[in-house]
């Protein structure tokens, strides 16, 4: 069954229709059907505390057939082991607030679609899933709340879900029964509920932060990148490309220059990148080699623009993804919002220095210091740079000094390399999706919030007292 889009009456009067992928008969295992626990006892859980079994997820691929075998449910929960713990992190600030909230789900729902920035209207749109009983699958409907400032992200971000759905009808079936389950799915690089705002119900993004409750979900680029110029730029065909380009260049082959390509003007890169330029350039008083222990190739490549789905503005110092794999160091950094290219960095199997950002991806908890990347302070506009002079140069220098001259390559990139193919898959992505599903549905068919049962039973106490004094 394809997904129907429609466009929402009030806000959007042109229909329009969009279709996805046809739902195919997909697993023989099914789960044990979510039941509600009283709300007494669900309300009161802590935010780090539900047990919902969850499962993997994986990068869509527009209206072509899943390409991976299935694997039963909880077969899938045992071999995506991070997404339990990731999603257990993410649902926390969701439920801290749902415990504060009176809202109902659909006053929730409702609060959702009217987010403004300003006068601007975020992309985003209202997803309803449904058990079909005639044909036993979970029918997908797409209404259009607010039009995205790129129509891919939408395209992309729906196409993905639609195949996690697809893949795991049966499941979601028996999680629904006669329910009807809707969310918000925005398409912009930002999230959108602060977590101040005590709202029952999260949106889902493209990242979060620590002042906001969204559920964090696989961005476009596991399904297209225009950016990136690829004829096929889906996350797959993309990974296979630097998996292949990682096996033929040998860690000794590689430039020992620490190398990264970006617009200078966002994020931590404003203040980081001149002052990794001042020892290139000998003005910060010290070479590169002497504070890193290796030169630098780093080049600001401006903004990219996409139009209709192609990327213009192609800057001279523009260099392919696969280009990065020629490299054995390589910087990551926050740009506007998150950035979409960390997975790409890992998947050359070069050793990634990944400059903390305040947004976060749904795979990021699952990184380990040293295990896959090397994870270094910075600020939102750049790094404090006594901090950086005497802690961050120093740990980079001894990073470089210890697997520059290695004839194999080292475990940290190998085992963030490792961790992009085996982990992000396209099955890993839609069972991501899935136990998002599960534990969203957890909160809007909670039938009352911690707070609204505080103030119920206030008010009966009072209505108590009120007999009592009448005696």
């Amino acid at each position: 069954m394809r997904p129907v889009y429609r466009q929402r009456p009030i806000m959007l009067p042109v229909r329009l229709a969009v279709l996805l992928l046809l739902a195919l008969a997909l697993g023989t295992v099914s789960i044990a059907r979510l039941r509600a626990a009283p709300a007494t006892e669900v309300i009161h859980r802590a935010a780090g505390k539900h047990e919902l079994r969850s499962q993997t997820t994986l990068p869509f691929q527009p209206l072509e057939e899943l390409q991976e075998p299935e694997t039963e449910f909880a077969s899938c929960f045992d071999k995506y082991s991070w997404i339990q713990p990731a999603l257990e992190t993410f649902y926390a600030p969701a439920w801290a607030a749902a415990n504060e909230s009176t809202q109902t789900t659909e006053e929730a729902l409702a609060a959702l679609r009217g987010i403004m920035w300003g006068k601007y209207h975020p992309g985003m749109d209202e997803v309803v899933l449904r058990h079909n009983k005639s044909t036993g699958r979970v029918d997908m409907e797409v209404i259009e709340v607010s039009k995205p400032n790129q129509e891919h992200k939408k395209r992309c971000m729906l196409g993905l879900l639609a195949d996690a759905v697809q893949r795991y009808s049966a499941e979601l079936a028996q999680l629904l029964g006669d329910r009807t389950l809707r969310l918000i799915v925005e398409t912009e690089d930002f999230a959108v509920v602060f977590r101040g705002q005590h709202w029952k119900l999260p949106a889902f993004a493209m990242c979060t932060d620590n002042t906001h409750s969204d559920i964090p979900v696989p961005d476009f680029t596991f399904s297209c990148y225009p950016e990136a110029r690829y004829r096929n730029s889906s996350w797959p065909a993309i990974q296979d490309l630097l998996q292949r380009k990682s096996d033929m260049v040998g860690w000794h082959e590689r430039d020992p220059e620490i190398f990264h390509r970006s617009n200078w003007k966002v994020g931590p890169r404003q203040g980081l990148m001149p002052l990794l330029q001042s020892y290139g350039n000998g003005s910060a008083g010290v070479s590169a080699e002497e504070a890193f222990g290796a030169g630098l190739d780093i080049r600001d490549t401006g903004f990219v623009t996409v139009s209709k789905g192609r990327a213009h503005g192609k800057h001279n110092e523009f260099v392919w993804l696969d280009g990065q794999c020629d490299h054995k160091y390589l910087i990551h950094t926050a740009g506007f919002s998150y950035s979409a290219g960390l997975k790409y960095k890992l998947a050359c199997g070069s050793i990634v220095f990944k400059f903390h950002s305040q947004f976060t991806e749904f795979y990021e908890p699952a990184l380990q210091d040293d295990v896959h990347v090397v994870q270094l302070l910075a600020t939102p506009k750049g790094v404090d740079v006594e901090h950086f002079k005497a802690n961050t140069a120093p740990r980079i220098r001894a990073v470089v000094s210890r697997t520059i001259n290695a004839t194999e390559q080292p475990p940290i990139a190998r085992q963030g390399q490792a961790f992009v193919r085996e982990q992000l898959t396209t099955e890993a992505l839609h069972c991501y999706w899935l136990g998002a599903l599960q534990r969203y549905a957890e909160l809007y068919f909670l039938p009352r919030t911690a707070k609204q049962l505080e103030m119920e039973a206030g008010s009966g106490q009072r209505a108590a007292g009120a007999v009592d004094g009448a005696r």
